[in-house]
């Protein structure tokens, strides 16, 4: 049922109500709609939408022949144009296709009454996803290819569809705009000024010597439907309504429209625009030249819409449907502006499945060709023998981080530089290199030179390292195309732009960056360079961005624009586009190509290698996997320099990478690494300092390798101290990877490929809102039932549930739960692998919330901050009970470099204060989470403690878990750059347990991105 908007006032909707039935035979009540003008209503007869009544202001001639068209059209369409379901006209009981209605003031308006097309507005789509804008795009151009067919007989009878027709969102009739927008006292229209001064001078005349047909001439995304086959299948465009805006023009105008509202609101307008193109080409081939203008028409249609709705907007006409788009229109305009135009009209071609640079293998032959002949120059000598650095996300060496410190970085390059003073005192860095090492603005995630939501990584250029003052010469012949000073932090410097040619007349041009201020004054546009002339010499740190010593060089086979500003680093998402167009340069080095070439990693390929290697149930996360090189603090870094927020990675409790626990591991395996059998202090002061986190009478520490280790290890204890074998544990717990915890946690062995519960274990239920009292009973009733399997010796239990979903157990549970199972000769095991260590941020240990103290405490994961420890905490009577004379020796739990890493990580935990932070961060986050879930029933719990919470996903008014949209809001946040997971028994609790560095900005990020993922809907 449509929602009823304010457009419409009651009077009007009283003085409308009886025309459907009086007029036009339509039975049913009227439902307000948003309309541009006048009043639009849905007929809605027994609960269903039957039809759609436009009623318009004052009629004029202009608008009489309008309808006319309308009608006529719509008529000869019959209900489909292509693959497109549209309207079906409903005649008066005249016969007419539209109804004069006398309103009570006297003046005529037109009532136009169509059936009801099936579908959801594609503006409710939050998510835009590939295959949607591609279906966008393929019933597009199917309609397009469908209107080229009206009959010319229909389009010639009116004359407000011809050419000359002043409509007024007619595009190529729109040179009114121009002095509309250099006028506007809103800077930021007048921003649109030069692009339409340039659309109106240059680009208009190429418009009209394109065939004419009609168009719809609004393809926005409340006119576009879209249904789903199956519920949980992509939506697809299906349908297209309001005819109101009809045009006779160039079929390329109409794409130009849809695009540039597609692309409104999408994380990058670009990858929108050519998904659609992709579509598109499928059913229309879209031609060079309608390529050409393709992106000025929809800037053109972007500043048309501003203009009408800022001339709307304070005046009597205004109304929410001119404004709704004004704001998305400015968002995409700002975000797009900075691409130099030939790069778009690249991405543009590759779309519609043209060669994004078409001169690409012409020019890349003229340069081998010039090179071979002896013609070309190298730009900075003979530089076969530098050495080639590793500036990749992946790289070991000092230097390139994720955090660039620009003096130690100078350092580094200088120490490689200067190691090889026989080879010129240069090094290279590569082409086609992912790095990290861009970390200001204008390459991060919102700032300017980039499009979209990932941040520019890939470097399309080579790096010649070398000494300030070094020369630069010019390899081919050529003539200076741009001289400009790109002043800023991180930022190119003195840069030079050369124009080259080959010699059947394709133009290219080559970029240097980074050079000293000397070329700002002495070089000008047009200035003509032979082949050999240096130019320019490299800049020093003070004047290139603040970087060491070094040339930028870049091959450019696309028109950069004139400001100078070309991008040298470019998204990962665009590396296969701006690898086409800026090619490799190393023959204008000198330099053999496959030498200084990246080569990128290929995630098919890899996938085919370790599914070869390793066993089918070794799991990956995410449809589209990740590969993993880098992690800093709470982020984690892909192959390609992406950067995500680690949302679910408990194991590095403080943070990846945390340099002062990766000190004290390098610092003491560079001394000693060995066994418990010699003494070694150490150990002692790890164990000493552990064991005094905990209440007493927990007093004696067994270190070991894992959590699965340590509970492996409580297992013995248990058996050892009662002589008993059976176990009660929870129906969803998980605590290892070994057959005997596999045995006791229900999670594995109740699910997929389990053999069922043994008999020697007892499970407990997944505890709800029940009280207290009946833990007791269950957990008697359990032990009475072990008492035939040589009775219960361990009670096993994670203070919350972790793989049950982060279940919280009500208060006093354990309390409860331990008395009984001791009085039943059972010993008590607490997992902590995943709560301990101030995650819940009240206390080191969830189990103190509980009010109980354990016999027996396993941890794990975070101890080692991802070195592999683990530990089990007891009493001394236990630990007694176990030295029954067989030996307890573990090879590598306890060796000095575990102890050395353990105890920086203590040392973190207490310095940087991050108990507090997980308190008071997870508080902020659970809060942030209950509010989206009042406005989202997807969400039917938020629970945890501390950075220890779980979101439950719920459908229906049962609230049956919802394992696939759990799913997909995780990779929807994956999308947004969060990594987040599933778990519980049906896989629909989204869990959140990040590192404890994790900050204000990073719970507001995953809150932003939550509330973006929630709102798919179709």
């Amino acid at each position: 049922m449509p929602t009823p908007t304010s457009t419409t006032s009651p009077a009007s909707l009283s003085e409308h109500a009886e025309l459907p039935r009086a007029e036009f035979g339509i039975e049913g009540e009227l439902v307000p709609l948003s309309a541009d003008r006048g009043a639009t209503y849905a007929v809605v007869l027994n609960g269903a939408l039957t039809h759609v009544v436009k009623i318009g202001p004052a009629l004029t001639d202009a608008d009489r022949a309008r309808l006319d068209l309308q009608a006529g059209f719509l008529r000869w369409a019959r209900g489909t144009l292509g693959a497109v379901q549209i309207p079906l006209l409903v005649a008066d009981r005249q016969g007419r296709g539209w109804h004069p209605h006398v309103s009570p003031d006297g003046s005529v308006t037109a009532v136009q009454v169509t059936t009801w097309v099936p579908g959801n507005p594609l503006s409710r789509c939050r998510d835009r996803t590939p295959p949607l804008l591609r279906s966008a795009g393929r019933a597009l151009a199917s309609a397009t290819v469908a209107m080229a067919g009206t009959p010319d007989s229909l389009a010639a009878g009116v004359g407000s569809a011809a050419p000359g027709d002043p409509f007024a969102w007619d595009l190529p009739q729109a040179t009114w705009i121009v002095p509309e927008l250099e006028r506007s006292p809103d800077p930021a229209l007048r921003e649109f000024v030069p692009m339409a001064r340039r659309f109106v001078e240059s680009s208009l005349p190429r418009v009209t010597r394109f065939p004419q047909q009609l168009l719809h001439n609004d393809w926005n995304d409340d006119n576009i439907l879209v249904t789903r086959a199956l519920p949980h299948e992509e939506p697809q465009v299906t349908g297209l309504i309001d005819f109101g805006d009809m045009v006779w023009g160039p079929a390329v105008v109409e794409l130009a429209v849809g695009l540039a509202y597609l692309m409104l609101d999408c994380t990058d307008p670009l990858a929108a625009a050519c998904h659609v193109i992709e579509g598109y080409s499928e059913p229309r081939t879209l031609e060079d030249e309608e390529l050409n203008l393709l992106w000025d028409l929809v800037r053109m249609r972007w500043a048309l819409s501003a203009v009408h709705a800022a001339s709307r907007r304070s005046g009597p006409a205004d109304n929410d449907h001119h404004q709704v788009s004004q704001a998305p229109i400015r968002r995409a305009f700002e975000a797009t502006r900075s691409l130099p135009e030939g790069v778009v009209l690249a991405a543009f071609r590759r779309a519609a499945g043209l060669p994004p640079a078409p001169h690409r293998d012409a020019v890349l032959a003229h340069i081998r060709k010039t090179a071979l002949e002896g013609q070309l120059v190298p730009v900075m000598g003979d530089l076969r023998g530098a050495p080639i650095l590793d500036l990749s996300a992946s790289s070991p060496d000092a230097g390139p981080g994720a955090a660039l410190d620009a003096a130690a970085f100078s350092r580094w390059i200088d120490a490689h530089c200067l190691a090889h003073p026989s080879r010129g005192g240069a090094a290279i860095g590569r082409w086609n290199e992912p790095r990290l090492l861009y970390q200001s603005r204008g390459f991060g995630e919102s700032g300017g030179g980039t499009v979209g939501g990932t941040a520019r990584t890939i470097h399309i250029g080579l790096d010649i390292f070398a000494a300030e003052g070094t020369p630069v010469r010019a390899p081919l012949d050529g003539v200076v195309f741009t001289v400009a000073d790109n002043a800023g932090e991180l930022d190119y410097g003195p840069t030079v732009v050369l124009e080259h040619a080959t010699r059947e007349g394709h133009r290219f041009h080559t970029l240097y960056g980074h050079l000293s201020r000397g070329c700002l004054a002495e070089l000008t546009p047009g200035t003509v360079l032979r082949a050999g002339t240096p130019f320019a010499t490299i800049g020093g740190c003070a004047v290139n961005g603040g970087w060491p010593p070094h040339l930028h060089l870049q091959l450019i086979l696309t028109d950069p624009d004139a400001g100078g500003d070309y991008p040298g680093v470019a998204p990962p998402d665009w590396r296969t586009l701006w690898t086409a167009i800026c090619p490799n340069p190393a023959v204008l080095a000198g330099l053999e190509e496959g030498s200084v070439a990246a080569q990128p990693l290929e995630i098919p390929s890899l996938l085919e290698r370790r599914h070869r290697i390793t066993g089918a149930n070794l799991s990956l996360s995410y449809a589209e996997p990740l590969v993993i090189v880098r992690g800093e603090g709470q982020y984690l870094y892909d192959h390609e320099g992406r950067r995500f927020l680690d949302g679910v990675n408990n194991v590095a409790h403080v943070g990846h990478g945390h340099p002062r626990v990766v000190a004290a591991l390098s610092s003491q395996a560079a001394v000693l690494n060995t066994n418990t059998r010699y003494l070694h202090p150490r150990f002692l002061e790890y164990t000493e300092r552990l064991t005094g986190l905990f209440p007493d009478p927990l007093e004696v520490c067994f270190l070991v390798n894992s959590g699965s280790e340590a509970n492996e290890l409580a297992l013995r204890l248990a058996r050892a101290a009662t002589g008993r074998r059976g176990v009660v544990a929870m129906r969803d717990g998980y605590h290892g990877n070994s057959g005997a915890l596999i045995d006791i946690g229900g999670y594995k062995h109740l699910g997929p490929g389990g053999q069922g519960t043994p008999a020697h274990v007892r499970l407990l239920a997944t505890p709800g809102t029940g009280s207290v009292r009946d833990v007791a009973g269950e957990m008697s009733r359990a032990c009475g039932e072990l008492a035939e399997n040589g009775g219960a010796g361990a009670f096993f239990c994670e203070p919350i549930l972790s793989c049950a979903g982060q279940v919280v157990l009500p208060a006093g549970y354990l309390k409860a739960a331990c008395a009984a199972a001791r009085s039943a000769g059972a010993l008590c095991v607490i997992d902590e692998v995943q709560t301990g260590l101030g995650r819940v941020g009240t206390a080191w240990w969830a189990f103190e919330e509980q009010g109980v103290v354990p016999d027996i405490v396993t941890l794990g994961k975070p101890l080692g901050n991802g070195h592999p420890m683990g530990a089990v905490i007891t009493t001394r009577a236990i630990a007694d009970a176990f030295a029954n004379g067989m030996e307890y020796f573990n090879t590598f739990g306890g060796n000095p470099v575990s102890c050395a890493v353990g105890l920086a990580v203590l040392d973190v935990i207490e310095e940087e204060g991050l108990r507090a932070r997980a308190a008071q961060l997870g508080a902020r986050l659970q809060a942030g989470l209950l509010e989206l879930a009042a406005d989202h029933p997807l969400i039917g719990e938020v629970r945890g403690r501390g950075l220890f919470l779980g979101v439950e996903c719920v459908e229906g008014t049962d609230r049956t878990p919802a394992p696939r949209q759990a799913r997909n809001l995780v990779e929807r946040m994956k999308g947004e750059g969060v990594l987040l997971s599933t778990d519980g028994p049906h896989h629909n609790v989204i869990k959140i347990k990040p590192p404890l560095v994790l900050e204000e900005r990073d719970v507001q990020r995953i809150l932003e991105a939550m509330e973006r993922s929630l709102k798919f809907e179709v």
